[in-house]
């Protein structure tokens, strides 16, 4: 493998993690300066003219997994079927937000195929080795930037958050705002946090530095305060305490990672708490009730063609839950073809996973379906181009650091 290839895939692994937009609205990159601002005693501009918002991860992500998707889609007369069947029935959620989902779903499959291929050589695809690298430092890069920003802006405000001060300040990297930041940054973040404390426990290489980004990664989860990575967090930590339960043998060590797993998530839910001035499962129902009794009185109200093939159009949101907004727009069809594609690739996952006999993979893999489900319940983050970019690349990346050559 050429050095120049090699560059390449750094650098294309490196972009997908950057979370830089281009705004349609304006054909421009969305660059703005929170810290800029505030100095300039400037208000925030207005993004009511920004339009369709475009992140450079998808341009980078399709020069690097192109290939793989249009060999996935053409190697069978059924799956191309399949792809012009999909775009005909996500059609009512708008021509380009269709055309990703479309986009997303067959990536999935895409994917989970090719890790059922090479399931075990995935060392034959060495060569991504560099785009995961790229990635993982690109992320690295931005944290770094999130954590300097708030040292040198937003430092001073922590000690009014236990007075019930309401925190909301850290959106940006090296002084330019991340757009998206408590969706679809902060769903990547939980993510991928929780796939590296699995790796940094059943691997030693590189340790010490997966638990210092470890550390980073749930910095600024907790300070975006965002409930659907708190719950990944947790069940992250849950998952892993059953594994080292039955992995660690010496009792001693065993107590020490129980109780560093039960501080990070106590830290974590009490942090969670101030921010959000209490914290409970009855708050966060109340809070989207409101949208699941409107579904009801909606769906009720519905003549059959709407139930089966939707009864709205535009763009996704509103219901703040994909399998909701997918059964308005789409109908039951629509969500037939979601449910089926999800279900095809979580089975495939889990498979590969089992099959492998590794229980820290296995607990991944699970940990991914999860996160993957929850954040398409109570988010849209399917529906979100930066999101399923990278977590094709975290996905891969896993499996290739259990079951490849284990160098990433």
């Amino acid at each position: 493998m050429s050095n120049y290839l090699k560059f390449f895939h750094f650098i294309s692994g490196f972009f997908i993690a950057l979370p830089l937009y281009f705004s349609v609205g304006q054909s421009a990159l969305f660059i703005q300066s929170p810290l800029f601002m505030e100095i300039a005693g400037a208000g925030p501009k207005s993004e009511s003219n920004l339009g369709l918002m475009l992140p450079l991860s998808v341009v980078a992500f399709l020069l690097l997994f192109g290939g793989m998707l249009f060999r996935y889609v053409t190697g069978s007369v059924y799956r191309f079927l399949f792809a012009c069947c999909a775009f005909v029935v996500f059609i009512d959620v708008g021509i380009a937000k269709s055309s990703w989902l479309v986009v997303g779903l067959l990536t999935l499959l895409a994917c989970s195929s090719e890790i059922q291929k090479y399931a075990g050589s995935l060392h034959c695809q060495s060569h991504r080795r560099f785009i995961y690298r790229g990635w993982y430092f690109g992320l690295f890069f931005v944290l770094c930037g999130v954590v300097l920003d708030f040292l040198a802006r937003d430092l001073h405000l922590i000690s009014s958050v236990a007075d019930g001060f309401v925190y909301d300040g850290i959106r940006s990297s090296y002084g330019i705002e991340i757009y998206g930041f408590l969706v679809s940054f902060s769903a990547v973040l939980s993510v991928f946090s929780g796939c590296l404390l699995f790796v940094s426990f059943a691997k030693k290489k590189n340790r010490v530095l997966n638990l210092f980004v470890f550390a980073l990664s749930v910095f600024v989860i907790t300070m975006a305060s965002r409930k659907a990575a708190y719950l990944d967090l947790v069940f992250c930590c849950i998952l892993l305490s059953f594994v080292l339960f039955f992995e660690v043998k010496n009792q001693v060590l065993r107590y020490l990672i129980f109780v560093f797993l039960s501080f990070i998530l106590y830290s974590l839910y009490y942090l969670l708490d101030i921010q959000r001035s209490g914290f409970s499962l009855s708050k966060f129902w109340n809070e989207r009730s409101g949208n699941y009794y409107e579904f009801y009185a909606d769906l009720i109200s519905a003549d059959v063609w709407g139930v089966f093939f939707g009864w709205s159009s535009g763009g996704l949101g509103g219901y703040s839950n994909l399998f909701v907004d997918v059964f308005v727009r789409c109908g039951f069809l629509g969500v037939c073809v979601l449910v089926a594609v999800f279900c095809l690739f979580f089975f495939r996952v889990l498979k590969v996973a089992i099959l492998s006999r590794d229980i820290y993979l296995i607990c991944c893999c699970i940990f991914l379906c999860f996160s993957f489900l929850i954040g398409n319940i109570v988010n849209l983050n399917f529906s979100l181009p930066y999101f399923v970019s990278c977590y094709v690349v975290i996905l891969l990346s896993v499996f290739y650091r259990f079951r490849g050559t284990g160098d990433v």
